[in-house]
């Protein structure tokens, strides 16, 4: 594995000086999302986690309820990983969690409304895989029910432990070390079914970056077609910190204890038939810093 973990070099031009405002704001805190990952300590107070122990979710109302999965031939991308490495149906584990029930605050016994909020994610220790599917956290089910709502009123409370990065490395933890197999050893996390307006927004500047004079090159192709955003590609850094990759980015800062110097090193954009029709996907890879000179 690749010790030596550096500052990574910005480079403007090559990054997308011509992004639009929204685009812009995710480059620099894109950047800021690279800078932590390649030196540790750069996050701060950010840099650990909170939550380490499987047994908080329960802690804080979160349901699981698990299954074995099989698999569907809609997951595109992940059928040449599993035909290359001969991994069949059955093999992965489906796990939703969802804050189903009124529970009290582990820390002060308060009441607690449910917010009923959801991650649904399928698990493949022995591949190294997670599959994205569904994700609808506390803090964007309560957006959705406040706006609905008088100015003088509110919907609850999200409980602490919320975010996607300690709910799906929990899971993975638990996962893996029930199964036997090493929790360091992830390498594909994908995104499914992608309906965010900034990541989309986002991924269609790259693309009409990329593609000037072909509009219809400005949106991801359909599966088997796909588009690949490199690290230190134009745009890369950007796409670090949409709502669909950077809680991948935050999981490998704040347990880096796990994953070491493991980082970002690709993503991969394509369309595909999911559980909802037609949508985006996001093939996001992980593996040691490329040793090209991105990192000095």
């Amino acid at each position: 594995m690749t010790t030596n973990v550096g500052k990574l070099r910005h480079d403007p031009e090559a990054a997308g000086v011509a992004f639009n405002t929204l685009n812009q704001t995710y480059l620099v805190k894109g950047h800021q999302l690279a800078e932590y990952l390649a030196q540790p300590g750069a996050a701060g107070a950010k840099e650990k986690s909170a939550f380490e122990d499987h047994s908080l979710l329960s802690r804080w109302g979160w349901v699981d309820d698990t299954h074995p999965y099989q698999i569907t031939k809609d997951c595109r991308g992940l059928d040449d990983l599993l035909d290359v490495v001969g991994y069949t149906e059955g093999t992965a584990v489906s796990w939703q969690l969802t804050t189903a029930y009124s529970d009290q605050e582990p820390t002060n016994g308060a009441l607690t409304e449910p917010t009923y909020a959801t991650y649904f994610n399928t698990f493949w220790p022995a591949l190294g895989v997670i599959v994205s599917d569904f994700n609808e956290g506390p803090d964007y089910i309560l957006s959705k029910r406040n706006s609905a709502l008088p100015s003088t009123q509110s919907s609850g409370k999200a409980p602490q432990l919320k975010h996607w990065s300690d709910i799906v490395f929990l899971t993975w933890q638990h996962l893996a070390n029930k199964s036997g197999h090493d929790v360091s050893s992830l390498k594909f996390v994908f995104r499914r079914s992608i309906t965010g307006e900034d990541t989309l927004r986002v991924l269609a500047r790259i693309l009409r970056q990329r593609y000037p004079n072909e509009p219809a090159k400005w949106s991801a192709p359909m599966w088997p077609a796909i588009e690949i955003i490199n690290v230190g590609q134009a745009g890369f850094e950007a796409m670090l910190y949409t709502p669909n990759v950077r809680g991948l980015v935050w999981m490998l800062i704040q347990h880096r204890d796990v994953f070491k110097n493991e980082t970002i090193r690709s993503i991969t954009a394509y369309v595909e038939r999911g559980s909802v029709g037609l949508g985006t996907a996001l093939k996001i890879e992980i593996g040691d810093p490329p040793d090209d000179g991105l990192y000095l």
